[in-house]
């Protein structure tokens, strides 16, 4: 069945509301959310550390200080996450 709003302006309601759904969608995907930061546990220091920006830049000087190629977190092996927790917990006593 083929119908079609006959309210003025409806057409025009419509096509904001799925705007804003996409907007809204595109920005819960990608974690755009502004102040966001994710929890991550050090399971060898038994801690939580807040990843967010001031850590992701402490993550990227990790790999420059160690002369690695850079690799995501959430794909390194549980002896990286290691080295990289153990390397972190140095540099906060420095």
């Amino acid at each position: 069945m083929n119908r079609k709003w006959n309210a003025p302006g409806s057409e025009m309601i419509l096509l904001r509301l799925k705007s804003v759904l996409a907007l809204v969608l595109i920005l819960t995907l990608s974690g755009c959310a502004a102040g966001r930061s994710t929890r991550v546990y050090d399971s060898t220091h038994h801690d939580w550390h807040e990843w967010n920006a001031s850590e992701r830049r402490a993550y990227v000087e990790y790999w420059h200080v160690t002369g690695q190629a850079y690799r995501d977190y959430g794909a390194l092996s549980e002896a990286e996450t290691k080295a990289y927790w153990d390397w972190r917990h140095t540099r906060e006593s420095e």
